[in-house]
C-alpha cells in the first residue's frame, strides 16, 4: 500500500484513543464534519500539540505506537504525504517544542529509521549539521 494523506493520518490519529477523541471534535468544531476543504496543515497542529502535551507530562505510552505508524508510512508513501509528516508532523513539533523539550535528542527512543532520518533533516535544514556533534 501506498499511504496518500488520509489513509495517513487515519493511521495515526488511531494510534491512540485520545488523541483519535481530540481529533474527531476538532473536525466537528471546525468544518461541523464536512473534511472537504480542510487545512491540512492548520489541521495536524491536534496531533503536534498532542505529542507535546503528552511529551512534557511525560505521558509517552502510545508514542511508541504513533511513531511505528509514522515509520511504516514513511517506508511507502507518496511525496505530500512524506511532505506533510516531514514538513508538518516534525517541524511543527520542533518548533513548538519550546525550551523544555530537547527535540534534538529526546524522541530518539521513538523515531525508526526513515522518521529519524526525516526528523534530523528538518534540524539540519535549519540548523546545519553541527547540533549532531553534542551527543
Amino acid at each position: 500500500m501506498i499511504y496518500t494523506i488520509d489513509p495517513a493520518l487515519a493511521l495515526i490519529i488511531s494510534s491512540d484513543p485520545e488523541l483519535k477523541a481530540r481529533w474527531e471534535q476538532y473536525i466537528e468544531n471546525e468544518y461541523n464534519g464536512d473534511v472537504s476543504e480542510r487545512l491540512i496543515y492548520s489541521d495536524i497542529r491536534i496531533i503536534i500539540e498532542f505529542i507535546i502535551e503528552k511529551f512534557k507530562a511525560n505521558q509517552t505510552e502510545s508514542f511508541h505506537i504513533i511513531f511505528t505508524n509514522i515509520e511504516n508510512i514513511l517506508k511507502s508513501c507518496d511525496k505530500q504525504t512524506m511532505d506533510l509528516i516531514t514538513v508538518g508532523i516534525f517541524e511543527g513539533i520542533q518548533n513548538s517544542a519550546g525550551q523544555e523539550i530537547d527535540y534534538y535528542f529526546g524522541f530518539n527512543k521513538w523515531l525508526y529509521t526513515r522518521s529519524g532520518e526525516q526528523w534530523r533533516a528538518v534540524i539540519d535544514f535549519w540548523e546545519g549539521t553541527d547540533w549532531r556533534k553534542k551527543k
